[in-house]
């Protein structure tokens, strides 16, 4: 993970566009590219390699009368891997605000436990490139997708023509070729 502020400046390294004092360029068409194409960038490799998270949901409320348990599910929710305990009886309801997991016989149900895909957070294209929100907004991809991320954005604002954007473009496409292996790979391997 990084900030949003570092991430720019070090690409703006990459394609040798930064400013004297060191900081993030004064080229105007650059400066109106960078988060369209980080948020292009953070979308490819999220369809590769997902943001993964946990949550412990609390009751929100229950009900004894229709015996059932409500519980709360985080904003940023793509979709659920996993769900515990996975002996009751779930299912997903909401009105599209506000979603919950509905477990039915089960009133005296405490605390539930997700594993999760996660929605990564929108980068304002509004906001001021240099400006401080950039700094404590943090892009939540793993350390091996950061280089990625960089050259995917080096590349797209180099001119395909040129040697940088050569580079730039192998990069990118061998650093996704390792995440998809990566992912075809077994973690755990369990014995009979």
């Amino acid at each position: 993970m990084t900030n949003l502020k570092d991430f720019y400046i070090k690409v703006c390294r990459l394609i040798e566009e930064w400013t004297n004092d060191n900081q993030i360029t004064d080229d105007e068409d650059i400066r109106a590219k960078l988060p369209v194409l980080t948020m292009q960038g953070i979308t490819k490799i999220l369809q590769v390699k997902p943001i993964v998270k946990f949550a412990i949901l609390p009751a929100t409320e229950a009900s004894e009368q229709m015996n059932f348990s409500l519980f709360e599910l985080p904003e940023d929710l793509y979709q659920i891997r996993v769900v515990m305990p996975k002996h009751i009886d779930y299912r997903l309801v909401g009105d599209g605000n506000n979603n919950y997991l509905r477990y039915e016989n089960s009133a005296d149900l405490q605390d539930v436990y997700i594993e999760y895909e996660a929605f990564h957070p929108t980068i304002s294209i509004t906001t001021p490139i240099a400006a401080d929100e950039n700094k404590n907004f943090i892009i939540e991809l793993t350390d091996d997708c950061i280089p990625i991320l960089e050259n995917f954005v080096a590349m797209g604002l180099t001119i395909e023509s040129s040697e940088l954007y050569g580079h730039f473009f192998e990069q990118y496409q061998s650093g996704m070729a390792n995440l998809t292996n990566s992912r075809s790979k077994k973690l755990v391997e369990f014995m009979n």
